[in-house]
Parts: C-alpha cells; structure tokens; sequence
C-alpha cells in the first residue's frame, strides 16, 4: 500500500461528505444517494497505471474501523480512504494497519464550525475532496 488518508474529526463533521465528494472526483461513481456508510473497493486508471483504492466512511467506532481493515487487508490495495472520529480507540489501530502496510499515514483534519451555512459546508467538504484526490497521482 502506498498511503492511507484519514479523514478525522467529530462526527457530523463532514467526514462521510467529504469522501463520497472524493469518490466523485477519483471517478468511482458515487452519487448523493449512496448509503452514509460507504465501503467499497475499487479499481481505477490513471495514465498508464490501474490502482487498487479502497474506501470505508464508517469510522464511528474502534470496532467498525478494525472490521473495515479486516475485509480490505487481503485486496492488496494501493490506497486507502477513511474516516476516523474515534481518534482516541481508532487512529491507533490505523497506524498499526499503516505500519503492517508500510503505508504513508496522511491525515486530513475535519474541523467542526458552529453553526456553519450551507456554503461554508460545501467549501469545507469540497476542499477536503481536493485534498484527497491530490494524493493520489
């Protein structure tokens, strides 16, 4: 695996927006209608290379994240992207999953605004978007 993306911050934090919105971008046909918790793996080209890229939003709890590294571990992907808003109990088992990987651990922060409008919203979750999509050659 070349990199894991974490994307961390309180939940309703944009986190699952801001992956289905990287999904939309790195071309794996997500649409506004896909379920919240997002789980797939996908195979893409980009110029001469196909990557493996697996994604997984539902970052809640330690255990969903250790079940989401359990069923992507043997696909052997190039990259992985996830939400993590249990940094206390989940990030440590991302970092170990990085480790065995020896995977480069980029995490993006999601920050929480108070009581954000709606543009402020899309620019966060967008900007976020980018910023995944530009690790990825």
């Amino acid at each position: 695996m070349q990199k894991l993306i974490i994307v961390e911050g309180k939940k309703g934090s944009g986190k699952t927006s801001a992956i289905h919105e990287a999904a939309n971008l790195l071309g794996c046909g997500l649409t506004a209608n896909s379920p919240a918790d997002i789980f797939m793996v996908t195979y893409l080209k980009f110029g001469t290379k196909k990557y493996g890229i697996g994604i997984a939003s539902a970052g809640d709890s330690a255990q969903i994240i250790k079940e989401n590294i359990d069923a992507l571990y043997p696909h052997h992907l190039d990259y992985v992207i996830t939400a993590c808003s249990a940094p206390q109990a989940g990030t440590p088992i991302l970092r170990a999953f990085a480790a065995l990987e020896r995977a480069q651990l980029v995490t993006i922060p999601s920050k929480w605004q108070l009581n954000p409008t709606a543009q402020q919203i899309n620019a966060k979750v967008a900007a976020i978007a980018r910023h995944i999509r530009s690790l990825i050659p």
